[in-house]
């Protein structure tokens, strides 16, 4: 059934930072209401429902774009949600704080259920007390997750968030050197991934139940070529990039590959057999508003047979065959796509994952990524 999602303020408002108050407020948000709410329908009682605690922390610019995310993200995973802004040029330098609702219908005409929104803005003076603001308002049964927006630019204190969360969400498309941005999430003491590790989860999953099939005809063993074509203008990060190293270092740690020299024709990986030839390019996409980051992916074995995956940039669906080239009909055809950035921090935040699988295709994409796309100017 369609969900039938608004935004809607019950009771809320500034208020001044005190955890005390701010819990105050929020517990009053929940008592009946007789107001009209935005729907212009009366709300009588709302469900409360918080499933974990969302942090999510970055800069000003973002802050739009993060709430369109949430706006998608919380009727399908409702949360305390944590909105740390941080400004430089905020006057006065000190805290802002703002509390209100984020509320969706199940079905329509149907109760609202609503989670809880804390908005805390920073200035240059206030965000070395972010851990105090925050740690005093965190459900302690609940799991928390910090999604990390800052990019190379994070301001004193935030690095303090890191200990209080139970799992860090990163997005190294949004750094000006991504894979500096994709390499932090090595070096977490916790468990960290990065968005676009969820975006892909689809593929992967369909990838791998295709040549687990004890029936399938192409071998993954012994392939010496893998070509990625991303989607060009069709982001305003560094996503289609990292994605797709994201991929093919998810295929070389099923493989066994380990990186090697950079060599003149191309990024090389070893094999138990030789070396693996990486190529990447770019091709056009056809609008700005198409949510798809691959556009290809071919792989050649050694034996010259060739696996190809085609994500359609229309259908949003995914085409696989096996042969020389696409001209015939596909042998099994995969309707999936990859998923939207509110769908996927939803995955991230409702799944128990281990960070391992994750960690060993960054290991190898993040050389993968210095190499094809070295620098790129964050938004």
């Amino acid at each position: 059934m369609p969900v039938d999602s608004f935004a809607v303020f019950l009771r809320g408002h500034d208020v001044s930072f005190s955890p005390a108050e701010i819990e105050r407020e929020l517990s009053s948000m929940w008592k009946p209401v007789s107001e009209k709410v935005d729907t212009g329908e009366e709300s009588g009682s709302v469900s409360r429902v918080v499933l974990g605690s969302l942090i999510w922390a970055g800069p000003e610019h973002a802050i739009e774009r993060v709430r369109n995310t949430i706006a998608k993200l919380v009727p399908k995973y409702p949360c305390r949600l944590f909105l740390l802004e941080f400004r430089e040029n905020q006057e006065g330098g000190g805290i802002q704080a703002a509390v209100n609702a984020q509320c969706f219908r199940p079905q329509p005409g149907g109760q609202p259920v609503c989670c809880e929104v804390i908005s805390l803005t920073f200035g240059p003076e206030g965000a070395r007390h972010v851990r105090g603001c925050v740690t005093p308002l965190l459900i302690g049964d609940l799991q928390t997750v910090l999604w990390d927006n800052f990019g190379e630019a994070r301001p004193e204190g935030a690095e303090s968030l890191d200990g209080e969360a139970e799992r860090i969400i990163h997005q190294a498309a949004r750094w000006k050197h991504p894979a500096r941005g994709l390499e932090r999430s090595l070096h977490s003491a916790v468990p960290a991934f990065d968005l676009a590790w969820f975006r892909l989860t689809p593929v992967r999953e369909q990838v791998t139940a295709f040549f687990d099939d004890p029936h399938a005809s192409f071998s993954l063993e012994g392939i010496r070529r893998v070509r990625v074509q991303t989607l060009g203008n069709v982001s305003d990060s560094a996503l289609p990039e990292v994605m797709g190293a994201l991929f093919v270092g998810w295929l070389g740690t099923r493989l066994g590959w380990e990186v090697a020299t950079p060599h003149r024709s191309g990024f090389r990986y070893r094999s138990g057999d030789g070396h693996v030839l990486i190529e990447f390019d770019t091709m056009p996409a056809k609008g700005r508003d198409f949510l798809t980051q691959l556009g290809r992916i071919e792989m050649e074995h050694q034996s010259g047979e060739r696996f190809h995956l085609t994500l359609n940039q229309e259908g949003g669906g995914m085409d696989l065959w096996l042969g020389e080239g696409h001209e015939g009909p596909p042998q099994r055809r995969l309707i999936l796509s990859e998923l939207g950035e509110a769908d996927a921090l939803g995955l991230a935040l409702n799944t128990p994952w281990s960070a391992e699988p994750f960690r060993g295709a960054a290991r190898l994409a993040v050389p993968l990524l210095e190499y094809y796309h070295p620098d790129a100017e964050a938004p």
